[in-house]
């Protein structure tokens, strides 16, 4: 338990962990009850650490107590493994719980708090009790059973596919013992339901903190029919994952996902010494062969109810972090085994040969070295509260933030209930607001107006009924919050926003990391739109300039975030903010139509900061694959905007070249960006390297069947387009303007 304490504390723990930690840090900050079950006793813990540890941050804090819950659960299977191999075998008792500890999946949980490291702790003590009663026999260690049993269901309810096989072989094993008319029995039987009930009274903590609504916290729990629907995940589907419908892989599929994730977890030593474990279980006593029967029932019993979808490597994440508890059995059948197959070894090697402690030590050493490096302190930095913090510090003060994916709403709602931070923004979830229990809490948000919930409201972001409640939310706050209300990036689908962000009843525009709500279609402001677009034109650049200086650091740059984890996921909605904004700028560009020469040097800059902006986000999405929309329509997008540069850039050279007067110099000056450009690299040279570029992209568009193939192979032919053969007649307007102006000036001073 020491070494892998050290090793946890050694790792990245001071950092904001994702998933569901920041809900259950700030429900333990306001004393609110988090999601469906509710988890009271990990609350409890944290409501506790939190009062004790006054010298780090909250959450710093909590990732401890989760490592000392995890150091504890290896011990567990260190433990039991001594005893199954009658305390002949402590090195590879050792090792497994090391082997165990060092696991990706129990690594990446035991430094950030979740429910997963208290639930591995409360199954490893099940199975020392239940080992403990195979051998001896005893009330206290039933009665002790029974107590976990019910403390562990109000942790995690998954507990209980290990706790059934359990109970029934405990039973069946002193059938014997135990009859019904009997007086003992029947004393027995109430001391141990007793037991298990008190175990089970941490749930009470729900409906406690649930009398009194708090900010943001989940459901109606101060009634009894309220916890109880809480307590049962109605909300989730009692029996199911996820409230997700519709086609899911099967169990053979699911069982195939496991075995391949526990391959990969244990790697195949670690799986051969597993299977020389139930080898050697098998010459044990009938009663410690159980350890089977809870694997299989859990893995059957869990996949057969199991319906989050393994396509995406976020959910199958998600899913995989239940595969814990059974990998604690298959821990402990890999100590068994390495002790079996280690005796063997000993017993007809020759006596050179029988120093085994280099084959634990390469066993450990292998596990460890295979994920420290996701793992080290300085591993992505703080990377979740850097995403937070982005997204609270471009909002004017006072704003309205909807967010709909959990990274946002769990982050950003830690660091304003628990550190304080920017509190003056009022932040809604978009997952909560449809319930009808929601409504308790609309008081405590006076300054926001709530519409009313229809019958067929949703938390679909694809269904109509969702739609319908958002364009009516946001329509009735916007009237007093013009330009502060802000939405989630992914609250909306993508398919669903118009080329200017039209979206039902109101325009999105990119904001940061968020979309920006503007007024409604019929409530245009009346200054032009395009005045609007050059005074976001300006904010914006800031904003990319600070997403660029927070998140494409060297750690990130050179060790990219695995895919399936939470700062994947920040990193890909950096990448779709980033893409959105270059989006919105390119298509108001390629709309604008241009009067005056004047106009081109600002038409070239805004289009060279969107090729500028596409060029990083197709560089990083090649490199990390965190990204959400299409990889084939981002490089197309930069491909475009590079067209587009190209040929303004060859207008300006023509106007340059053949209306050779001070006043173009005089355009020019005022965007010191485009004259960098112009200066940096010749104009032809630059259009030889973007039509070879466009030339290699337009073979992989034709394998596309892209319709738009033609017009880009058109660009690589023709060394000027329309606009380019009419520069004459534009330079002879400009020329003759500037007659005029000189004529004019000649006549007043004749005056």
């Amino acid at each position: 338990m020491a070494m892998a304490l050290a090793v946890y504390l050694a790792s990245a723990v001071h950092k904001i962990p994702g998933g569901d930690s920041g809900e259950l840090l700030a429900e333990a900050c306001v004393r609110g009850v988090a999601h469906p079950p509710g988890y009271p006793l990990l609350l409890r813990l944290l409501r506790l650490v939190r009062h004790v540890a006054t010298g780090m941050s909250f959450a710093h804090a909590a990732n401890v107590l989760n490592a000392v819950l995890a150091a504890a659960a290896a011990a567990c299977v260190a433990h039991v493994v001594d005893m199954l191999t009658k305390r002949q075998h402590p090195w590879e008792a050792i090792a497994a719980g090391l082997v165990f500890a060092f696991s990706r999946l129990v690594w990446e949980h035991a430094i950030g708090i979740e429910v997963f490291a208290l639930n591995n702790l409360l199954a490893g003590v099940l199975h020392v009790l239940f080992v403990r009663h195979c051998w001896h026999p005893r009330v206290d260690n039933a009665r002790w059973g029974a107590f976990i049993c019910g403390l562990a269901l109000a942790n995690q309810h998954t507990i209980v596919l290990l706790e059934i096989p359990g109970i029934l072989w405990v039973l069946w094993s002193g059938r014997h013992t135990f009859k019904i008319a009997d007086v003992a029995s029947f004393a027995l039987a109430y001391d141990l339901s007793c037991s298990f009930l008190v175990g089970l009274c941490a749930c009470l903590d729900t409906m406690v903190f649930g009398t009194t609504p708090t900010r943001g916290s989940w459901g109606d729990t101060a009634t009894i029919a309220g916890f109880a629907r809480h307590w049962t995940r109605q909300e989730y589907g009692t029996f199911q994952l996820s409230p997700r419908t519709g086609k899911s892989e099967s169990l053979v599929e699911r069982l195939s996902v496991y075995a391949e994730d526990t391959a990969s977890e244990f790697q195949t030593f670690g799986v051969f010494m597993s299977l020389c474990g139930i080898v050697y279980l098998g010459t044990l006593p009938k009663r410690l062969r159980s350890t089977l029967s809870m694997l299989l029932f859990y893995l059957v019993v869990f996949h057969s109810l199991a319906n989050i979808p393994l396509d995406d490597p976020l959910s199958h994440a998600v899913s995989s972090r239940f595969s814990m508890q059974p990998n604690v059995i298959v821990a402990i059948w890999l100590g068994t085994g390495l002790a079996g197959l280690l005796h063997t070894v000993r017993s007809f090697a020759p006596s050179r040969l029988r120093q085994h402690s280099w084959v634990l030590s390469t066993l450990i050493g292998k596990q460890f070295m295979a994920n420290w490096a996701m793992f080290e302190p300085t591993a992505h930095d703080d990377l979740l509260r850097t995403y937070a913090k982005s997204v609270l510090d471009t909002m004017p003060k006072n704003a309205l933030l909807l967010s709909f994916t959990d990274i946002n709403w769990n982050t950003i709602r830690y660091l304003q209930e628990c550190e304080l931070y920017r509190q003056d923004v009022t932040h809604l979830s978009l997952q909560v607001m449809p319930f009808p229990w929601f409504t308790r809490q609309h008081a405590l948000y006076p300054a926001v107006d709530f519409p009313a919930i229809s019958s067929d409201v949703s938390t679909d972001k694809a269904s109509e009924g969702y739609v319908k409640y958002i364009s009516r939310f946001i329509i009735q706050n916007l009237r007093d919050r013009a330009g502060s209300v802000f939405l989630d990036l992914h609250a909306v689908l993508h398919s669903d926003i118009g080329v200017h962000g039209e979206y039902h009843s109101v325009r999105l525009r990119p904001f940061g990391l968020v979309w920006q709500v503007q007024e409604p279609l019929q409530l245009v402001s009346p200054l032009p739109l395009y005045d609007t677009f050059v005074q976001w034109s300006a904010s914006d650049r800031v904003r990319t300039e600070s997403i660029h200086e927070a998140f494409f650091t060297p750690s990130v740059g050179t060790r990219p975030p695995v895919a399936g984890t939470w700062e994947f996921v920040a990193v890909s909605i950096v990448h779709d903010s980033l893409y959105q904004s270059a989006l919105h700028r390119l298509s108001t560009q390629i709309d604008r139509q241009i009067s005056a020469i004047e106009q081109l040097p600002e038409y070239i800059d805004e289009l060279w900061e969107a090729e500028r902006v596409l060029a990083l986000v197709t560089s990083h999405i090649d490199r990390t694959h965190a990204f959400t929309y299409s990889v084939y329509d981002a490089h197309k997008n930069h491909m475009l905007s590079r067209m587009r540069v190209q040929l303004a850039l060859e207008v300006l050279d023509s106007v340059t070249a053949k209306a050779a007067s001070t006043m173009t110099q005089q355009y020019l000056s005022k965007w010191p960006s485009v004259q960098k450009l112009v200066q940096e690299t010749p104009v032809t040279a630059r259009g030889e390297e973007v039509r070879r570029a466009v030339a290699v992209f337009v073979r992989r568009m034709k394998t596309q069947n892209d319709a738009d193939a033609a017009a880009f192979e058109k660009f690589v032919h023709n060394r000027k387009n329309q606009n380019v053969a009419n520069d004459d007649q534009n330079v002879k307007k400009e020329k003759k303007k500037g007659k005029k102006r000189r004529k004019q000036s000649k006549n007043k001073a004749g005056e």
